[in-house]
């Protein structure tokens, strides 16, 4: 089976946490890390790749993330009030 591809969307604690959480799964890899703080984005896939050896791409753009990465599905961590949003952006793309 392949790795289901990944992409983090909000890297503040929760996100950084749970990324590196999945990407211990052998089923997976984390390809994307977003947020517009870049240097939230940047420090989480640093911690990404120092626990888990994988590289994510960085991005401070949603748009540019989704221009710019393949992912099969994405953990939405960003703040809750426009968590919606983005969710059914994602659902009307395929994305899971």
């Amino acid at each position: 089976m392949e790795k289901v591809r990944l992409a983090i969307l909000g890297t503040g604690s929760r996100g950084t946490y749970l990324g590196t959480t999945y990407a211990a799964h052998p089923q997976a890899e984390v390809v994307a890390m977003c947020d517009i703080a870049d240097n939230y984005a940047a420090n989480a896939a640093a911690q990404l790749k120092e626990k888990t050896g994988q590289e994510a791409k960085v991005f401070t753009s949603y748009e540019d993330m989704v221009k710019n990465s393949v992912y099969d599905a994405i953990l939405i961590a960003c703040d809750p009030d426009i968590q919606v949003d983005y969710a059914v952006e994602e659902m009307n793309r395929g994305i899971h």
